[in-house]
């Protein structure tokens, strides 16, 4: 049997973090849960994993920071940012993309089978290519 797929995912909200650790276990994926882009970027220094969720509003290091920050040493990494608050960061984010830092984006409130169908789908590339 091959090792279970691990995906980090990124929000200070214990109640989002926790529901999205419940959706993809079940799923038969691995999780790890970090309250912070601090403790997201200390976790990827010591472990690999195959795809990041990340939120933007976070106290301290922001997800558009953190993502800068991800991509410093992970080029590749898939980044799905989840978020409510997509206007407010949106020009950061635009930045983001023209300097060629890659991510893809959802909006939260995120329905357990969306979430489902794009963790599978992200994945089931990243296997293949």
């Amino acid at each position: 049997m091959s090792e279970m797929q691990r995906i980090l995912i990124v929000d200070d909200e214990a109640g989002v973090r926790r529901t999205f650790a419940r959706i993809l276990k079940a799923e038969n994926y691995a999780t790890t849960e970090v309250a912070s882009g601090e403790e997201a970027l200390i976790h990827l220094q010591n472990q690999p994993c195959d795809l990041v969720l990340l939120d933007l509003k976070m106290p301290g290091l922001s997800g558009v920071e953190t993502l800068r920050r991800i991509r410093d040493n992970h080029k590749v990494l898939p980044v799905y940012i989840i978020t409510a608050f997509r206007t407010e960061f949106f020009s950061d984010l635009q930045k983001l993309a023209s300097q060629g830092v890659s991510f893809e984006l959802m909006k939260k409130p995120i329905e357990s089978q969306q979430l489902i169908e794009v963790v599978n789908s992200v994945l089931s590339h990243s296997q293949t290519d």
